[in-house]
């Protein structure tokens, strides 16, 4: 009998090393692919500047339409029911009550403002005071089914101003293009008691009048600053103070 000089011992081993860095790559590949899919199925946040135009007011103990206003600057388009408006007051804040009466103080008001966070009816329905605007009364069909409005607001893009519900809310006056401004509607306007800055109301109640979810008065100047988050990805996408006209 021929036998061969060759050592078959260690044939196993090596098939078995090979075969378990073949299975290895595949459940990577798997892996990576999957990664891949979940990565690229991920909306991302829009590129887009957002600037502060300015405060649309009314004289206080007037009611109308009072909010900040913003403009998209330059980018990409943005839609008004997916970002929120965060505001915070740096330095030292009265706490005051809904009429504006300091009950005491802390270091700087913070507020988180959504499409769906709905001005207070409460807050219209009790009215501008001699130091305080509010929104109209008449608004109140209107608005409470909205925070964020394009300004201004039309049909189909053409035609006269319009300023209720289904208007304001179709597709076409939720995308703010490039040059469009768009307001975020206040609960209240003071002129700050004869100080140099005027201050603005927020509140979102989230089903809870007594106990919102977020809140404050914010001095409309350098001292507060404003926040766009992209509400998808929660990616900041724009800054800035509250630094603009009276509009």
């Amino acid at each position: 009998m021929v036998t061969s000089g060759k050592d078959e011992t260690a044939v196993s081993p090596v098939v078995g090393v090979m075969l378990m860095l073949v299975v290895t790559i595949i459940i990577a590949a798997v892996v990576s692919g999957f990664g891949m899919n979940m990565i690229s199925g991920t909306k991302s946040a829009p590129a887009v500047q957002i600037g502060y135009a300015g405060l649309m007011t009314v004289d206080p103990g007037n009611t109308g339409k009072i909010g900040l206003v913003f403009e998209n600057l330059g980018g990409d388009d943005i839609r008004l029911d997916e970002i929120t408006l965060n505001l915070k007051e740096s330095g030292l804040s009265n706490v005051t009550d809904t009429d504006g009466k300091v009950i005491a103080t802390t270091r700087g008001h913070e507020a988180v403002v959504s499409y769906r966070d709905f001005p207070s009816e409460t807050i219209i329905n009790d009215g501008a005071t001699s130091t305080t605007a509010v929104l109209s009364p008449e608004y109140l069909s209107f608005y409470k089914d909205y925070r964020f409005a394009k300004l201004p607001a039309r049909s189909g893009g053409v035609g006269a101003i319009q300023d209720n519900t289904s208007v304001v809310k179709s597709s076409a006056n939720l995308l703010i293009e490039p040059g469009e401004k768009f307001i975020v509607l206040a609960d209240k306007y003071s002129t700050g008691e004869g100080k140099k800055f005027g201050k603005v109301y927020y509140v979102a109640e989230r089903g809870n009048a007594a106990n919102p979810y977020s809140g404050g008065w914010f001095e409309v100047g350098p001292k507060t600053t404003y926040s766009i988050v992209d509400e998808d990805s929660g990616s900041v996408i724009s800054t800035g103070s509250l630094v603009g006209e009276i509009i």
